[in-house]
């Protein structure tokens, strides 16, 4: 289900004991198409995450695809639904969970969040979120930018709606290995996950280097290439990297107005589950 168009996941695993890490947190978001958007918004379901799973499953509902998500979040109406939003640690129960809902909603032009409550309706509460009108079943809670745009600066659903284009306008290859490297895997495992050749690797990291360079020159810090040309020097991947993960907005699905071009540049690819940070206890699996 994470591959495909439409969900986006964060993870938190513990990797305290030494083996496999255990999976400690999960936030899944799934982008809504018009008529979700209108059933949550005017006449919510009962169980609206059961419901939305049948319609899976049976192929009545299927999120937007790639093209329209784009479409969608330059123009400010990506509404999304957070199906699941869970940590099984007690002691980082409220900094994990706000961890994992930054990472599925910021980047995107947000219209609308929905989640449904599943007993910690008062946290929800706390946190601004708006209950729907009295129903059966899990209550549902909602937020829209207008409304965001009233709580504190630094709220975690505030920042969900804080929203800027992306300047960089990198393109479908370069958006892959930038996801993956953003994740801390290097080159060559990042061209075996791709499947393809560590040379086609090294091209997309000449294309991120030529955007730079041109458009955020700040990051190259006066040494953008490292022995071949158009590869990054590494102080230069370093600022990137932090600037993606001040950024997500660059790694999500848009439509860019290249400079050079006559038309719009669709930029597709979906971000994979992206694993998260929780220090000291908990860091991300690499």
């Amino acid at each position: 289900m994470l591959g495909q168009p439409g969900f986006h996941a964060e993870v938190i695993e513990d990797v305290r004991e030494p083996g496999t890490p255990l999976l400690a947190g999960l936030c899944v978001a799934v982008v809504l198409d018009a008529r979700w958007e209108a059933l949550l918004a005017k006449a919510p379901p009962a169980e609206a995450s059961a419901l939305l799973y049948q319609e899976l499953a049976s192929g009545a509902f299927t999120p937007p695809g790639p093209q329209e998500i784009a479409e969608r979040n330059s123009h400010g109406r990506i509404s999304l639904f957070i199906l699941h939003n869970r940590c099984v640690l007690e002691e980082y129960q409220d900094a994990s969970h706000d961890r994992l809902l930054r990472g599925a909603t910021q980047g995107f032009h947000l219209q609308r969040l929905f989640q449904e409550g599943r007993g910690e309706d008062l946290q929800l509460r706390r946190q601004g979120w708006q209950p729907q009108p009295a129903r059966q079943g899990l209550q549902l809670f909602s937020m829209s930018r207008l409304l965001a745009a009233s709580l504190p600066a630094h709220s975690v659903l505030a920042e969900a709606f804080h929203y800027g284009a992306p300047r960089l306008g990198m393109g479908p290859a370069e958006q892959r290995t930038l996801r993956l490297a953003v994740a801390g895997i290097g080159d060559v495992q990042i061209a075996a996950e791709l499947g393809v050749t560590e040379r086609s690797v090294l091209r997309a990291w000449q294309a991120v280097s030529q955007r730079i360079c041109t458009r955020l020159p700040q990051l190259c810090n006066g040494h953008p290439c490292a022995g071949v040309p158009g590869q990054l020097h590494p102080a230069a991947r370093a600022a990137l990297m932090n600037y993606l993960l001040d950024h997500p907005e660059e790694l999500r699905p848009y439509l860019h107005q290249d400079a050079s071009t006559a038309g719009c540049e669709v930029l597709l690819q979906w971000p994979r589950a992206r694993v998260m940070e929780l220090p000291p206890a908990l860091r991300p699996k690499r």
